[in-house]
């Protein structure tokens, strides 16, 4: 189906409400998967939606305008608590993140925050270009490692500026590997 969906804005909320813009890609999922994208292209296709908030149309057409996608703005920093309320903690000063169950340790210079969300969530979140995913339990800030140890049988880890050794996990060692650079052969050889 044709990127022409779009909602009326005229009787819809947000249109950059994420739950809007699920709908509209779960309808035409569901629309190509009945096969009924042709019929949406050729005359158009509209659905009345119920909301207790407001009623809503949802209309498919390929000469509908498309609304512009929204603008994706990367993450600059993180609310952690603290002990007077949230601190900001910026992603250019966290030099690594480790998880903790549903939690994870933001590790800067001066100290460790803690923040309630998992590494999944938190990966959709960070620019890959700040921080690498380097095991399914640790990011790395790129522009922090120091070194990079060999840790045997093709594994490695990478050092920070502080002397902590991260290590990487054994799926992503190409990864990181092509990240920094380091297809050479001496850390090739287990």
């Amino acid at each position: 189906m044709s990127s022409a969906s779009f909602i009326n804005r005229a009787i819809a909320h947000d249109p950059w409400d994420p739950a809007y813009r699920d709908l509209r890609q779960a309808l035409s999922r569901l629309m190509a998967g009945l096969g009924l994208t042709g019929l949406a292209e050729q005359g158009g296709v509209a659905i009345l939606l119920a909301d207790p908030r407001a009623p809503m149309i949802l209309t498919m057409s390929a000469q509908a305008p498309a609304l512009a996608p929204a603008p994706e703005e990367e993450l600059d920093g993180i609310w952690v608590p603290g002990r007077h309320g949230q601190v900001r903690v910026a992603i250019s000063e966290i030099d690594w993140i480790e998880a903790a169950k549903d939690y994870v340790l933001l590790h800067t210079a001066t100290r460790r925050h803690i923040h309630r969300i998992t590494m999944n969530t938190l990966e959709q979140q960070l620019s890959p270009r700040r921080m690498m995913r380097v095991h399914r339990s640790a990011f790395v800030n790129p522009e922090r490692v120091k070194a990079v140890n060999r840790a045997g049988r093709g594994l490695i880890s990478l050092v920070l500026g502080d002397g902590v050794a991260v290590p990487v996990g054994p799926s992503y060692v190409g990864a990181v590997q092509e990240r920094l650079s380091l297809r050479g052969p001496a850390l090739m050889a287990a």
